[in-house]
């Protein structure tokens, strides 16, 4: 019998799969510019912005084509969560980068 402490649950399109069956991990979390036009109170980031040397930094169209390629190399369901230090809807091209990883199994979604 199976153990529900060791499963996890993933609320994506009903996919269940427990962790000692998969391959690949159940959530990509990638990080994909370190802009934000937000003034969130719990969050560094304004702080971080204003330092001297900061830099606008986007994670290139090519590396991230490249992540995606070999990500799908595994057919574990997987979701893309574009987060991290910035607004990831500041990236120039990230409807480019949604629609890549819409287009490629065996991601289930992006958000």
């Amino acid at each position: 019998m199976d153990n529900p402490s060791s499963r996890v649950w993933i609320p994506l399109e009903g996919i269940t799969a427990s962790l000692e069956s998969r391959r690949f991990p159940p959530m990509i979390i990638l990080d994909v510019t370190n802009v934000c036009n937000l003034q969130c109170i719990h969050c560094p980031q304004p702080a971080i912005q204003g330092r001297a040397g900061f830099e606008i930094t986007h994670l290139g169209y090519v590396a991230f084509r490249e992540l995606v390629d070999q990500l799908g190399d595994c057919s574990d369901p997987c979701l893309v969560r574009f987060v991290g230090d910035g607004e990831p809807m500041l990236h120039p091209q990230i409807g480019d980068m949604i629609g890549l990883v819409k287009r490629r199994r065996p991601f289930r979604g992006a958000f």
